[in-house]
């Protein structure tokens, strides 16, 4: 997974090299228990450490979520603003620019249990339906 995250952000910053200063617009992390971190933190920390590994300028502004994701998607590319991370939506698709499209995205399955064969969608089917069964 943080080879992914860090694949992903490599690409954003790859793309962008070209500008010298931006703006990280985030949101004021929710409570977490003393030592922990919050979801927002860690991909505020890896947003700045890849910034700071490629010389580019970042800030980082705390706010509000909601009116943070209006200002990014409103913002002219001049304003250099970010944000991350974010849900992929049909409805947000247009208002900012992603690293792949939507399209591309395919449902995938984990699992930790190798008796499982994740790639048999008929298997899949049948333990998901069970286990709503036994919820029940």
């Amino acid at each position: 997974m943080k080879h992914i995250i860090t694949a992903c952000l490599l690409t954003l910053v790859s793309s962008i090299c070209l500008a010298q200063n931006y703006t990280l617009m985030t949101s004021e992390p929710s409570r977490v228990a003393d030592g922990e971190k919050s979801t927002e933190s860690f991909f505020v920390e890896i947003t700045s450490e890849v910034f700071a590994r490629s010389g580019i300028k970042l800030k980082v502004k705390k706010g509000h979520w909601i009116r943070n994701q209006k200002k990014v998607s409103e913002a002219s590319p001049e304003q250099a603003l970010l944000i991350t991370p974010l849900t992929r939506t049909e409805e947000r698709e247009d208002s900012y620019d992603w690293i792949l499209p939507i399209s591309t995205y395919k449902l995938q399955f984990i699992t930790t249990d190798r008796s499982i064969d994740i790639n048999n969608i008929d298997q899949v089917i049948n333990i998901i339906l069970l286990y709503k069964l036994e919820r029940k």
